[in-house]
């Protein structure tokens, strides 16, 4: 046997592979912990909708004559319509803040509102110039983050529907494996 030492009793052998295993399954957990950790919020919101909405899936699915795939797709259904609205208007309000900061970065009030704020009168000079290219570094990781969010609500969006179907449908199982 590979990495077998004869001078070990049964016992210790045995110890040994539990302190192993124990330390693979904290191992596996943390590397868990780690994986869902950008889902949190959406798995967390996924059960606490299900949790709210689950007297009414339950209605459903007793006219539904226990089909509760099919009370858990029409609950699901009902919570995106209802959450849908709310996530879309997020995004123009979103591209309309960026185009405000836009156009007041252009304004000539603007430059008359950096100059009193960076200690000079509106008569004296200031190189703005050189104040915002001291900032572009920040500007444009700021620019940049826009893509790197959409994608991250994109992801976010589809693990809490699929983690409210889920919850939905197997909810009370998983209560009851855990218990």
């Amino acid at each position: 046997m590979l990495g077998h030492d004869p001078s070990l009793s049964a016992a210790d052998s045995i110890d040994i592979q539990r302190r192993m295993l124990g330390l693979l399954v904290i191992t596996f957990a943390a590397c868990a912990f780690l994986t869902f950790l950008p889902c949190s919020i959406s798995l967390i919101l996924a059960s606490w909708f299900a949790l709210l909405t689950r007297p009414w899936m339950m209605t459903l699915s007793k006219w539904l004559h226990g089909r509760t795939t099919g009370a858990a797709i029409a609950t699901s259904a009902v919570v995106i319509a209802m959450l849908g609205p709310i996530v879309l208007a997020v995004v123009p309000l979103v591209r309309s803040a960026l185009e405000l900061a836009s156009e007041v970065g252009q304004s000539r009030q603007w430059h008359d509102a950096a100059r009193s704020v960076v200690g000079a009168g509106a008569g004296s000079d200031v190189n703005l110039m050189r104040l915002a290219q001291e900032h572009v570094s920040t500007a444009w990781d700021a620019a940049s983050m826009a893509p790197r969010t959409s994608a991250n609500v994109l992801f976010g969006v589809a693990i809490f529907v699929v983690a409210l179907f889920a919850f939905s449908t197997n909810g009370e199982k998983t209560v009851a494996w855990f218990r």
